[in-house]
């Protein structure tokens, strides 16, 4: 605009080290920020509101910055910002061990039927009731079972994705008509639209091996 107007262009060059600047800052500010704001809430809030996936995202995300920040703050001898960062990485220490069954009881395809094999596998009933949240799943020492958990939580999201897969298959097969038409003078007939059918025939049958797999 200042080029449009005949203005001598302002130097903006500072902006970009400014940014660089105050990253390390913005960083540890913005992730203590969420995670006060969360931490409990993942503990506490109702179970069907957990999003384990983005849960684990954030962890992984800020458990990396912190070091970083560790890092910054301690090269340059401040003491009062590297004292929140090492506080917070203790906090996301602590915290980590437990995702991996947060994400495990929270896979996509866990059903009634994966409950009772969790059930069976510790030993006593476990069902994510109306009062269910990942601080009783931790308080009930499922933590102790992390490896059957994510055993049949895997199971769960193999067999949610056949089962949206065959969904997909039927409801492709709804549009496709099997009507006929008269081959020449023969006085035979063959299957209107043959390609289409086939070609989506093939792709199922692909998709049908591979899920047998």
């Amino acid at each position: 605009r200042e080029v449009l107007f005949g203005m001598e262009g302002t130097d903006y060059s500072k902006i970009k080290q400014m940014q660089r600047d105050f990253k390390p800052y913005s960083e540890l500010w913005l992730t203590v920020n969420h995670w006060f704001e969360n931490s409990q809430k993942w503990l506490d809030d109702p179970w069907e509101q957990l999003n384990a996936p983005a849960v684990e995202q954030f962890v992984e995300d800020a458990t990396k910055l912190m070091a970083g920040n560790i890092r910054f703050f301690r090269d340059r001898g401040m003491g009062a910002m590297l004292k929140i960062a090492e506080s917070l990485k203790v906090h996301l220490d602590e915290f980590k061990p437990k995702v991996p069954l947060m994400v495990a009881l929270r896979k996509e395809g866990m059903k009634h039927r994966h409950w009772e094999q969790i059930s069976q596998k510790v030993g006593f009933d476990v069902y994510p009731d109306e009062e269910f949240t990942f601080q009783k799943a931790l308080n009930l020492g499922l933590l102790d079972h992390l490896e059957a958990c994510s055993e049949i939580g895997e199971r769960a999201f193999k067999e949610f994705g056949i089962e949206n897969g065959l969904k997909k298959m039927y409801g492709e097969w709804e549009n496709i008509l099997f009507s006929t038409m008269e081959y020449k003078n023969t006085k035979t007939y063959v299957i209107k639209g043959y390609d289409e059918i086939g070609a989506t025939l093939d792709d199922h049958i692909v998709t049908t091996q591979a899920m047998t797999f």
